[in-house]
């Protein structure tokens, strides 16, 4: 069974998911301080249903490593301009998601979501015959790969081979 927190959990991340699902589906843009919001909220919410122990160490120093890759690796020379000064750079707003991922669901979590993300993301880049030519938001994918997560672990289905 599974506890009123964890179902809370589930919620608050959902509703996060569709936000985040439906910005960059319509827009193709993933803002910063959307990403940021779910990053810290995972951090919150993850207090509501974790054990102390991965609450306080594990989980916000994974989080905080992905967090530091992320600032570190995007290259100072290749932006330019306003985006860049306010700290949004397209294509980063998927990062961050990720990094928000790892705090709503831990890394196991977020690592089957993000394969099931970039295996949707993929096959549907190949049914429309864009041949991966061209990009495409990757966050709707994220947030159903996310989803699928959270219904493995709420009604445990029985997957049937």
């Amino acid at each position: 069974p599974v506890s009123p927190a964890e179902r809370i959990h589930a919620l608050l991340m959902s509703g996060f998911l569709l936000q985040l699902g439906v910005c960059d589906a319509a827009s193709g843009w993933l803002p910063r301080r959307m990403t940021v919001t779910f990053l810290v909220a995972g951090l919150l919410a993850t207090g509501i249903t974790d054990s102390p122990l991965s609450v306080l160490l594990i989980r916000p120093a994974i989080t905080g490593l992905m967090t530091l890759i992320l600032l570190y690796s995007i290259p100072s020379g290749q932006h330019t301009g306003k985006l860049r000064r306010m700290g949004d750079i397209l294509g980063t707003g998927d990062l961050w998601m990720i990094t928000g991922m790892v705090a709503w669901l831990g890394l196991p979590g977020a690592m089957m979501a993000l394969i099931t993300a970039l295996a949707g993301f993929v096959a549907w880049h190949l049914t429309v015959g864009t041949g991966m030519r061209a990009g495409g938001p990757l966050g709707p994918w994220l947030s159903a790969g996310c989803v699928l997560i959270l219904i493995q672990w709420l009604y445990q289905p029985l997957w049937v081979a």
